[in-house]
């Protein structure tokens, strides 16, 4: 109730600046705590923390929760198809270069929300492999635009060796998967 009433005002506000001087609080939570709060923003905004300090450079490649929706890049290939090839080019290169900086041990959740086919199917193999070697917990894998349809050799096959190699303990819980 407190901090409603501080920031009812003008004069609430400037109360708590004093009290707390301009001492970054968040900095000073344990880093479990800010991977879980980064965990919550999308992985462009959380890939962006890096610059507020030291600490934080490199805190968003051990999140659990890598969540790869473009929704600003797939408006575009919507709007103009031209712009499909060059947009799944940079999408590939995205998730290619986040997947080798991660250094987290597990992987909680992947989401690859975006428009590709089969072109890039080493990338997605090796995309699943490295969630499956880190205990993936849900994984979403959805490879259509939701506009066009893909003629049948344009599909991604799901590898099923994949799926062969998840033994009994594996903390696996959940897909949903999109073509």
């Amino acid at each position: 109730m407190e901090i409603i009433n501080l920031f009812s005002s003008e004069k609430g506000f400037q109360e708590c600046v004093e009290r707390y001087d301009g001492d970054d609080l968040i900095s000073r939570l344990p880093d479990d705590i800010l991977l879980v709060i980064l965990s919550f923003l999308p992985l462009k905004e959380a890939g962006r923390t890096s610059v507020l300090s030291s600490r934080w450079r490199n805190l968003w490649s051990y999140t659990s929760h890598l969540n790869f929706d473009d929704y600003s890049s797939m408006e575009k290939i919507i709007e103009d198809p031209e712009f499909r090839g060059v947009e799944r080019e940079k999408y590939v290169k995205w998730v290619d270069s986040v997947l080798q900086s991660h250094r987290g041990s597990t992987v909680k959740e992947l989401r690859i929300c975006f428009s590709l086919v089969k072109s890039a199917g080493k990338s997605i193999t090796k995309w699943l492999e490295f969630a499956f070697e880190r205990h993936i917990e849900k994984l979403e894998l959805n490879l259509s635009d939701g506009e066009c349809v893909h003629h049948p050799h344009e599909v991604y096959a799901f590898p099923r060796e994949l799926c062969s190699n998840i033994s009994s303990d594996h903390p696996y819980k959940s897909s949903r998967l999109f073509g």
